[in-house]
């Protein structure tokens, strides 16, 4: 049994402690002075910030705060503690990813498991929890991935540690995806049970069997009148080809099924393969950020060996060296960690100042013992569209370059180049998967980096396509684009480009 939970309500003579393992061996509250608490937390009784669920003590205005009672040995087997968090066998570590189509529950259930799981407390909770931008919840939409660390007790009574990593349903983020499931063994795949396989529920697929992950089909929504989960099931098992005849039916709202998804992903989802700790450290770069006070935070998935404070690594692309200076997990914020071994999932905090030292896909080895060869990283985006942004005042280029570059580091999609036109002088002609993706990225621009708005090219727009260069006169031409197309551009222009235009242009390569 995991350490009894407990709740320390902080007041000004005495501290309310209620759990089932008194000093005294009953199993009644113990009443004991703010002072005792105190040394109890010194001497390792009492512990504060237990990741295990709660139930608050009610009818008191007073803050409450979680606490574990640590007394004696550990009172789960074969599991130690990194400060708050559970440390289990690499056996017992499942790495998943959550994958469906655009508004079919994926980001609602990931913040069900996140509170099944006691991660987060319903008072934290919020929608889309691990959606951290405001751009993300304004428009409903999941932008980037986002990693999070879960420990789930299961019913054989083995305790695992579940990385969760969600991302996006939109077909012009697909990128994340394809990089979230590098770092994986298994997926969920979440297909609402009144709207069946769509595009990106087939596209994700394909990209799950490409990295040969384990599929577990969940059917999302089944409380909704509409809900045919007979139906879906044929047309998953007819269209994709997965078996579900052990398919969950589930509903995140609800919080329906979530117990069964807990069990299958222990169950089915395979173990991270296991490495001796003396081995070269191996370790793939899936993300990263800007800190303006850290510099670059990279997120990175643990293939061999081990990596802790104080180590010197490497990037093996760029060459770069550097020395640890903080490691630890996401759950989901950011908790240091003494080590990190093989199969798990994790930050690091180098001081980093250059963008350029550290890229998505890069490997991360120790300066001492070098792995012998890089990782293979991930396949290079196409764009599919693309626009030159110019800044509003010529001395505001170099802010826009640093912005594109910072803003790269956690957008690997994003490619530009620099350019100059005779109209609007020096800027950057950058390349986008869709149009939605393009507009994102302006918007992060001005959010995150406080630029103003920044503008377009007059061509805005290039559309890749697999056909010849068509001839004619400019309506001709336009005659000849969907008529969707031709109404965003003209909607761009209305909003005050200086000019827009869409043209053809066949795919390279």
């Amino acid at each position: 049994m995991p350490p009894s939970v407990c709740l320390f309500r902080a007041s000004f003579t005495q501290a309310l402690i209620q759990h089932t393992d008194c000093e005294d061996g009953s199993n009644r509250p113990c009443r004991v002075s703010s002072r005792r608490s105190c040394k109890l937390r010194k001497e390792g009784i009492i512990r504060v910030g237990s990741l295990l669920p709660h139930t608050g003590i009610a009818g008191s205005r007073s803050r409450a705060t979680r606490v574990s009672c640590a007394a004696g040995t550990e009172k789960i087997a074969g599991v130690k503690y990194d400060g708050r968090l559970a440390k289990v066998p690499s056996e017992n570590i499942r790495n998943f990813s959550i994958i469906a189509h655009i508004d079919h529950g994926k980001s609602t259930l990931a913040d069900t498991l996140l509170l099944e799981t006691g991660t987060v407390e319903d008072r934290a909770m919020k929608e889309q929890f691990l959606d951290g931008m405001d751009l993300e919840r304004e428009r409903g939409i999941t932008i980037k991935l986002q990693a999070a660390r879960m420990t789930y007790t299961a019913s054989n009574g083995e305790t695992y540690v579940l990385n969760l990593i969600d991302t996006p349903g939109h077909v012009d983020f697909s990128y994340e995806v394809s990089r979230s499931l590098a770092a994986c063994e298994g997926a969920l795949l979440v297909v609402d049970a009144s709207q069946g396989v769509e595009a990106q529920t087939l596209a994700n697929v394909y990209l799950a069997l490409e990295n040969d992950l384990e599929i577990i089909p969940v059917l999302n929504k089944i409380d909704l009148p509409g809900a045919d989960p007979d139906r879906v099931i044929t047309e998953i098992e007819d269209v994709i080809g997965l078996d579900c005849s052990e398919a969950i039916m589930a509903s995140a709202k609800q919080r329906i099924g979530v117990t069964e998804i807990l069990e299958a992903i222990c169950e089915k989802v395979p173990a991270p393969a296991a490495s001796p700790i003396d081995e070269p450290l191996q370790a793939l770069i899936y993300d990263s950020y800007y800190d303006p006070y850290r510099g670059v935070i990279v997120y990175f998935r643990v293939l061999t060996g081990s990596v802790k404070k104080g180590d010197k690594v490497k990037f093996m692309n760029t060459k770069f060296e550097c020395d640890v200076i903080e490691v630890g997990v996401l759950s989901p914020a950011e908790v240091p960690q003494s080590v990190l071994y093989a199969g798990e999932v994790g930050y690091l905090h180098a001081s980093i100042k250059s963008v350029k030292d550290a890229r998505v896909g890069d490997t991360i080895t120790q300066s001492k013992n070098p792995a012998q060869m890089a990782l293979s990283g991930y396949k290079e985006a196409s764009p599919m569209v693309f626009c030159g942004l110019y800044p509003t005042e010529t001395d505001q280029y170099p802010a826009l370059r640093d912005s594109l570059e910072k803003l790269q580091l956690s957008d690997a999609a994003l490619q530009f180049e620099p350019e100059v036109s005779g109209a609007m002088g020096f800027g950057f002609r950058c390349g986008f998967l869709g149009l939605l993706h393009m507009e994102i990225v302006q918007e992060r621009l001005e959010r995150e980096y406080d630029l103003v708005r920044t503008r377009h090219s007059s061509s805005l727009l290039t559309l890749a396509h697999a056909g010849r260069r068509c001839g004619g006169s400019s309506t001709q031409r336009m005659s000849l684009l969907p008529r969707a197309l031709v109404a965003v551009a003209g909607a761009a222009a209305r909003s005050g480009c200086l000019s827009c235009h869409v043209r053809w242009s066949p795919l390279r390569g």
